[in-house]
């Protein structure tokens, strides 16, 4: 489900880099600051998917 989402934030950026704002292929209302959004987002996660996860009590 993570790599879905991860997937979808890159898509909707590479969608958002191809289509013109304004034109009618636009049908995912996407401006420039959305565009990096989703950019952002999908680095966070996949950073945030990398860190190592550390289970059972502290050390």
């Amino acid at each position: 489900m993570f790599f879905l989402a991860i997937g979808v934030a890159a898509l909707l950026f590479v969608f958002g880099l191809l289509v013109a704002p304004g034109s009618m292929s636009n049908f995912v209302p996407l401006n420039l600051v959305d565009t990096w959004t989703y950019l952002v987002l999908r680095s966070c996660w996949s950073v945030c998917h990398s860190c190592p996860v550390r289970s059972g009590p502290p050390r």
